[in-house]
């Protein structure tokens, strides 16, 4: 079902990288992007996080959530991000649109030595739960749901590189926080 025929705005949270592949397609981008291969590029989303940061209204977490779109291509190549997915907690859809006028090259998606941090692997229960967070209630940031969270966001950024400095210009306080929070014992 689309927004449409539900009466909402926006897209079907089922149809996300499908709403972010046309905003790819119609868009400029720089040639670097260009040259190479249109069939090769791969849509990808950030995991949710919250717009608003810190923690507000006594710890808890209000207001609405954010994804990126971005792309990699089969050689490494990846774009700056060049959509934003903003929603509600709870919603079944989000509003997506472009971020830019002209996509840029990010660089490449790096190859990462060595093995991500046990700390950051999370179990396949932890991850249903870190991966629909935003449908769930608010927390505070001592909270075992946070620190699922931030063990999520962690294990993403270190094989998804190449959109941290962008997240650390757009959402610091976010950022901070992530780095600041602490590993599980």
């Amino acid at each position: 079902m689309d927004s449409q025929e539900s009466g909402k705005p926006g897209v079907s949270m089922a149809m996300l990288e499908p709403a972010a592949a046309r905003i790819w397609t119609d868009t400029e981008k720089d040639l670097a992007l260009r040259t190479l291969d249109a069939a090769q590029w791969k849509i990808h989303l950030t995991p949710p996080l919250p717009a608003a940061w810190p923690l507000t209204r006594g710890g808890a977490i209000g207001g609405h959530w954010i994804r990126y779109a971005w792309a990699v291509n089969l050689s490494g190549a990846a774009s700056e991000p060049f959509a934003k997915i903003t929603f509600e907690p709870g919603d079944d859809f989000a509003v997506v649109f472009p971020l830019v006028k002209r996509i840029t090259a990010a660089g490449y998606r790096l190859a990462l030595p060595g093995a991500m941090n046990a700390a950051w692997v999370l179990t396949e229960a932890e991850h249903n739960r870190a991966s629909d967070f935003p449908l769930r209630r608010p927390f505070r940031d001592n909270d075992a749901q946070a620190v699922v969270f931030a063990r999520m966001w962690r294990g993403w950024l270190w094989s998804n590189r190449e959109i941290e400095p962008f997240l650390e210009k757009h959402h610091p306080p976010f950022m901070h926080w992530l780095r600041a929070a602490a590993p599980p014992k």
